[in-house]
């Protein structure tokens, strides 16, 4: 096997414990078993929030198959190559400003002394894709993964201070640069790439979040989350909650309608796992509504945690914000799909996670369908008192997302991205 070398920019590493984090982290390591090696400019540790969270077991189980540079973040616009990116980009804020331009330096240094062929940079937060406009001359082939739209998300207008016009000036020029632009599933890279010229459309690839077969023994060792004995359906969200975005409240009204219809008090349970401020309006609703005895709570856990928990529950939920189209896909569905559980789906009808729930044959309702969740509940309890046997999703499904599947359709997009890359154009 032909060792081939690359240089990535991700904020988001082990052991912060985020959905960006692990999916760059996995990637890595599925291209490192097919021979790419990785050097990965990421933050220093010191300068991550207090507040972010942090799994020290993700590292263990990852840096193996990578190597880091970690960059302190700064905070400050001094310097002629930060002034000539705010120039370019305007007024940005001095923490993206000043880390891209440091990363940039980093980058550059490990990428000529590795011999690195391609840069990635994988966004969230957006700030990594500015790595690849400030790397300077010479340059490398360039792919830069989004995973989700950028200001065409509706989840935009949530983001504290975010400058429209600003961004709209970032996104195009970051998709005017890179060679190559992946998102993880086709709605995403239609909505974002429509507004640009037939060129920059053409960049698009699509790449799907990957599952790690690998983690399912490990999770099967922790400590069980499910008590011994018959238990009732257990449902579970594991996952954060975003008030009057992704709420639980539809799903709520569904069990309160149920239980008042045939009782399911004893018969059913749904644990919600996570944060977020959804999580506040749920707690309330759950008493307003008077289920205390259906829902419970558990706060956010650590990722192997997390997949025992998945794996110790009947059915879990995904729950998707209102939308025409749905254009995310969520990583924690590949989760649950490599949990081997079957997924009660809560997302509009047209979208990535529609059409990954219908190809699985698991049950799916729009949000706001309160009868609908309700009547989907129903047929998962006859099923689980009855003894039929649970949903399984095709293996074909399944193995359109395994590490080994997604790692090569993501090295065909570096090959393509080196191949298509005129070497005129390192000077450019």
């Amino acid at each position: 096997m032909t060792e081939r070398r690359l240089v990535a920019v991700s904020w988001s590493m082990p052991p912060a414990l985020f959905p960006r984090s692990i999916q760059v982290a996995r990637l890595l390591k599925g291209l490192q078993r097919i021979g790419w090696q990785s050097t990965v400019v990421t933050l220093a540790e010191y300068s991550r929030d207090q507040g972010d969270p942090v799994d020290p077991a993700l590292s263990a189980l990852y840096s193996p198959y990578y190597k880091t540079e970690r960059v302190a973040a700064r905070g400050t616009t001094e310097g002629a190559r930060t002034a000539w990116l705010n120039w370019k980009l305007g007024n940005l804020p001095p923490v993206d400003a000043s880390w891209a331009v440091d990363a940039a330096a980093a980058a550059r240094r490990a990428a000529r002394r590795d011999g690195a062929e391609v840069l990635v940079t994988f966004a969230q937060p957006w700030r990594d894709h500015f790595v690849g406009l400030a790397l300077g001359r010479p340059r490398l082939p360039w792919v830069a993964h989004f995973s989700d739209p950028w200001v065409d998300s509706l989840y935009y207008r949530d983001m504290l201070g975010a400058d429209r016009d600003r961004d709209v000036q970032c996104e195009a020029a970051v998709i005017k640069a890179a060679d190559l632009v992946v998102f993880t599933n086709q709605y995403a890279a239609d909505l974002v790439m429509r507004k640009y010229p037939a060129a920059w459309r053409s960049k698009a690839r699509v790449v799907g979040h990957a599952a790690d077969e690998d983690l399912i023994p490990i999770a099967d060792r922790m400590p069980r989350f499910r008590p011994v004995g018959k238990a009732p359906l257990r449902l579970a969200y594991v996952g954060t909650l975003l008030a009057s975005r992704r709420s639980a409240d539809d799903l709520l009204d569904a069990l309160a309608r149920l239980d008042a219809r045939i009782g399911i008090r004893g018969r059913v349970e749904l644990v919600l796992i996570g944060s977020g401020s959804g999580v506040v309006e749920a707690r309330q609703k759950v008493i307003d509504l008077g289920v205390e005895s259906i829902v419970s709570f558990q706060p956010q856990v650590m990722y192997l945690e997390s997949l025992a928990a998945m794996r110790d529950s009947a059915v879990l939920v995904l729950i998707d914000a209102r939308a025409r189209t749905n254009v995310f896909v969520p990583s924690k569905l590949v989760d649950y799909l490599m949990a081997e559980r079957p997924i009660l789906g809560i997302s509009p009808a047209v979208g990535g996670s529609a059409d990954l729930l219908r190809s699985s044959g698991y049950p799916l309702v729009e949000p706001g369908d309160v009868e609908g969740i309700a009547g989907a509940i129903q047929v998962l309890l006859d099923r689980h008192e009855s003894g039929a046997r649970p949903l399984t999703a095709p293996a074909d499904v399944v193995r359109r997302y395994s590490l080994e599947t997604v790692a090569a359709a993501f090295a065909a997009v570096l090959e393509e991205a080196i191949a298509g890359f005129s070497w005129s154009r390192r000077w450019l």
